[in-house]
């Protein structure tokens, strides 16, 4: 559904065969095919990180497909149907993506504080904390260093749940499931709040 005749299914091998043997033709039917792809996979993200002033989704389409032939992914990668191909394109778009934010994130940190709640063992801690000013304070700096410590990766899942997406969307846009997303996010924060000392965020 939604993928081009170009590459119908019963027509698949041949074509990728095509596109192996270095037919342009073929190549640039496969890029037409992938584009719409790509861009209605990336729009989202790009606008909500603001990439989107900086760059396009034809940007990132056209550094993916680049990529695609560059590093030869056809060869290495069995391609079965039509449906592979374009997850596969989408996967590789929204890494290039990510890599955008990592690079935008490294020369102008993200100022959201974390406020959202039920979010994770972070929000709870400062729930659990909110009983007196000083506690307040206290969490509140408890909680910029548990940031600090976390991976990139792991700092951008809870940067997205800061600013108030739900854990659906977020696994949309990262392409894994809401809930291995949140244990993940969760068992980075345990660690890390474990290595500073304390006991764990996690009630009995």
């Amino acid at each position: 559904m939604g993928v081009s005749s170009l590459l119908k299914v019963d027509r698949f091998d041949e074509f990728i065969r095509r596109v192996r043997a270095g037919e342009e033709q073929a190549a640039t039917e496969l890029v037409r095919a992938c584009e719409p792809h790509i861009h209605r996979a990336v729009r989202y993200p790009l606008r909500y990180y603001g990439l989107d002033r900086v760059l396009e989704s034809a940007d990132i389409s056209q550094s993916v497909m680049a990529a695609f032939f560059r590093r030869r992914v056809v060869f290495r990668v069995k391609l079965k149907d039509p449906q592979q191909l374009m997850r596969l394109v989408v996967r590789m778009a929204r890494h290039r993506v990510m890599d955008e934010v990592r690079k935008h994130q490294a020369t102008c940190r993200d100022r959201r504080r974390v406020a959202a709640p039920n979010a994770c063992p972070l929000e709870e801690f400062v729930a659990e904390s909110s009983g007196s000013p000083s506690k307040i304070a206290a969490a509140k700096e408890m909680i910029a260093e548990i940031l600090s410590r976390l991976s990139t990766e792991d700092r951008l899942l809870a940067d997205l749940r800061t600013a108030g997406v739900d854990w659906a969307s977020i696994g949309r846009l990262r392409g894994a499931t809401p809930e291995s997303l949140r244990k993940r996010l969760a068992r980075a924060i345990e660690r890390i709040y474990h290595q500073m000392g304390h006991g764990s965020l996690t009630k009995a």
